[in-house]
């Protein structure tokens, strides 16, 4: 329709057009037949005056004459000449009129048939309008017939990814809440031994500067200086490397599960500062407590060395059955253990301290690194879940047809939903729901029991039912007491009969009949547990299965439980730097101490030693008589570490935990092994450490006399 008018509307410019160019054309015919009839005038005009000056110059002779004459003919033909022109002009312009005239007429027709175009054009199209209009009609219809949809809104929470990196930031996070403390008390321990020993050691040079006028403060300003001034070089040192390795070690593993950005550290100015004040209080503290100590004595005494301890009878000396089948320096090394009570206790409990984090290090790798194999191993033992895109209350024909598979030896019916569980202690937890249909072979594709007693399994009762064992302990949700359970927006109370062994969410067991119970319907199965047979024995000829049963109407998912075991152990290996950290930390902060802890006995024994070298002893005798005591110190550590590593480990366990996750609660003997080790070979490198400076001891230092 639109064409046909544009078409009409060309055709009218056309028709305008050739009107006014026939018009111009006329008035320029016109014009020129004007020029020619005024050359005519003109030529007619100066033929009178050839005459007239003929007649008049007659007279005047014959050669004017033949001027004249000539005159005359030269007239006639520019007259002949003008009146040729005016011929071919006219006939020039009517032939123009003539064209003119004929496109006027063509483009009059074509307005008529553009108009004619127009109008059929036109009814076309408003047909067309009335057949879409009614579509659109129809269209509106069906929507006002169809169901009214659900919304529904996500937020980030609702996003796995996200959620799973929330939870592993809070893990870390927890875990920071717990051992920074614990080292610090190692920390401050070996600070506080060095800072005594360092102030012992310039005992004569306090004493003379003492006696030569010094005041205290001048005294003790210089140990603060000192002091001040590792810790504040110690801080910063620490600070940067704690800020720039640690976090990027962390998130580095954390990557291999994340797709992040790149990492953009802040300075925790906050810890950094509380780091700083308890570095300064461990050594200016102790550094300045020693030396006012020391100058409550008089210069005189200052100003000789110490007196050793003197030695006391012991608790074991009083067990004669023990103490007569001592040897001589057995006994001695006993009574040596006991006379330094202060560098006994710093050694007791620094390797304590060291033993329980490497302990704590292992067993949180042990309580992280169990949970796949338990879960997925002595609890579930189904190896795929089918999801059908449609819950039935019988599923019979639809197991049947599974069996049939020669891949899959046995298949259980099931229903399994999301539900809301509000705890006795008025705690909602979000927990997962199964329901079987055969409570009989339910065993075969997963096993209830206690964690305690895995062997004896829980039967699903008709009249309760059995929740996970964090469920039940931690939100109060103990055999015997009630739960409501929100299922299909219906809450009910439910009883809780047992609980069982699990580490990966929640999870609430119920038998079809305490359903039926409770709802006042039978359950509608939604999913279906399979076990494969040996001829689906590789992850191949699985996943094959998984895609056969895909293309199916009936399936909308196939869950191989390999594949979560992969996903779940790729997020736990996350956490292996976290322990390695705690591990290595823990070993280096053992050597540093027992290092230190044993300089110190060596300084303070230095007479001892040079005593037992007058007396005659070998150097590998010597030895042995030192670091027997240092090998028997960290025995005695290490029994106390052990015994803390399983405090603190229980502690950081169900700190760290999670809604979602229990931990395992065993330690591996491999774990007590390997912290009894790593302890006892830092203290066999630092008595191999130690032996050139003992054989460095003078043995002209036992003539000296202290008095």
């Amino acid at each position: 329709m639109d064409k046909a008018l544009s078409q009409l509307q060309d055709g009218q410019k056309e028709l305008e057009a050739g009107v006014n160019e026939l018009e111009t054309n006329r008035v320029s015919a016109s014009q020129q037949l004007a020029a020619s009839l005024l050359m005519l005038q003109n030529a007619e005009k100066e033929l009178r005056v050839g005459e007239e000056t003929f007649n008049t110059q007659r007279a005047q002779g014959e050669a004017q004459l033949s001027n004249a004459y000539n005159q005359l003919v030269s007239g006639e033909e520019e007259l002949s000449i003008g009146r040729s022109q005016f011929e071919e002009q006219r006939t020039l312009g009517q032939n123009q009129l003539m064209d003119s005239y004929n496109l006027l007429i063509d483009n009059q027709n074509k307005l008529i048939s553009g108009r004619n175009e127009f109008i059929t054009q036109r009814d076309d199209g408003e047909r067309q309008l009335g057949d879409a209009a009614q579509k659109i009609q129809d269209a509106k219809n069906e929507i006002d017939n169809l169901d009214k949809g659900e919304w529904y809104v996500y937020t980030r929470d609702d996003n796995p990814g996200y959620t799973g990196y929330q939870e592993d930031s809070e893990r870390i996070d927890k875990i920071g809440d717990v051992f920074p403390l614990f080292f610090f008390l190692v920390a401050a321990l070996v600070a506080f031994s060095t800072m005594t020993r360092m102030v012992e050691e310039e005992r004569s040079q306090i004493g003379t500067l003492y006696a030569l006028g010094f005041t205290k403060w001048q005294i003790v300003k210089k140990f603060v200086i000192y002091a001040g001034t590792a810790s504040l070089i110690g801080s910063i040192i620490g600070a940067i490397l704690g800020i720039a390795i640690l976090p990027n070690m962390i998130f580095t593993a954390y990557n291999i599960l994340y797709n992040m950005p790149e990492l953009e550290i802040s300075v925790p100015w906050d810890i950094v500062i509380i780091s700083f004040i308890v570095a300064m209080v461990c050594t200016v503290g102790a550094a300045t407590f020693i030396a006012l100590v020391e100058l409550r004595n008089v210069p005189a005494e200052l100003m000789r060395p110490k007196a050793p301890k003197p030695g006391k009878r012991i608790l074991l000396e009083r067990i004669p059955v023990i103490w007569n089948r001592l040897n001589f320096i057995s006994k001695v090394s006993a009574r040596n253990i006991f006379r330094y009570k202060a560098r006994f206790l710093m050694t007791v409990f620094g390797i304590a301290g060291c033993t329980a984090l490497i302990l704590a290090g292992f067993g949180l790798h042990d309580a992280i690194f169990t949970i796949i194999p338990n879960q997925f191993g002595v609890i579930f033992k189904y190896d795929e879940s089918l999801v059908l895109s449609e819950a039935k209350t019988d599923l019979t024909r639809e197991v049947a047809d599974v069996i049939k598979d020669e891949r899959v030896s046995a298949a259980l019916a099931a229903d399994q939903q999301s539900v809301d569980v509000k705890t006795p202690d008025n705690t909602v937890i979000s927990a997962t729901l199964i329901i079987p249909e055969d409570t009989k072979e339910f065993p075969t594709f997963i096993s209830l029991h206690d964690r305690l007693n895995r062997e004896k399994e829980i039967d699903l009762p008709d009249d309760g039912v059995i929740v996970s064992e964090k469920l039940a302990t931690n939100y109060g949700a103990e055999p015997g007491s009630t739960i409501r359970i929100t299922i299909n927006n219906k809450p009910v109370e439910a009883k809780v009969a047992a609980q069982t062994e699990n580490y990966l969410r929640s999870f609430v067991y119920m038998s079809p009949a305490y359903y039926e119970k409770l709802i006042g319907e039978k359950p509608s199965y939604s999913t279906i547990f399979i076990n494969f047979s040996e001829k689906a024995g590789s992850q191949e000829q699985q996943e094959a299965f998984s895609e056969d049963m895909i293309k199916s109407d009936t399936y909308v998912s196939a869950i191989n439980t390999s594949t979560l075991v992969d996903s779940s152990e790729k997020m736990l290996n996350s956490l292996n730097i976290i322990v390695i950290v705690m591990i290595v930390s823990a070993g280096m902060l053992a050597f540093i101490v027992l290092n230190n802890l044993t300089n110190i006995n060596i300084s303070e024994r230095m007479r001892e030693i040079a005593t037992l070298k007058v007396l005659g002893f070998r150097s590998r005798e010597t030895n042995n008589y030192i670091f027997r005591e240092n090998i028997i110190l960290s025995i005695i550590g290490i029994v106390i570490g052990l015994f803390l590593g399983v405090l603190l480990l229980r502690y950081i366990i169900y700190t760290v935990e999670l809604d979602i996750i229990m931990f395992g609660r065993e330690i591996f003997p491999a774990s007590y092994l390997y912290a009894i080790l790593l302890t006892l070979g830092f203290t066999i490198i630092v008595n191999f450490t130690m032996i050139p400076i003992i054989n460095r001891v003078n043995m002209v230092e036992s003539l000296k006399d202290i008095d």
